[in-house]
């Protein structure tokens, strides 16, 4: 998976902004891999509002990858506006 297209940087969006700013961000590459029909995790660093998840999710998804779950190492509170 490789990150596509233009974004602004998310630490002022509100989680709604976030899901819209990163729709269509990601782009999946299939060449050399060899499905073995396991599920996958998807792993992320930060997790805040979700959307970068989301985003990953959707993407394997419409390739065809089955995605069993997600581990993230560090939660952050969504800022007040």
């Amino acid at each position: 998976m490789r990150s596509v297209g233009d974004r602004v940087d998310q630490t002022t969006l509100s989680p709604t902004d976030r899901i819209t700013n990163l729709e269509g961000a990601f782009s999946v590459d299939l060449r050399g891999y060899k499905s073995s029909g396991t599920p996958i995790v998807l792993v992320d660093d930060v997790i805040t509002s979700g959307a970068t998840i989301q985003a990953a999710y959707k993407a394997l998804a419409e390739a065809g990858i089955t995605v069993a779950g997600f581990c993230v190492f560090a939660e952050t509170k969504p800022k007040r506006g």
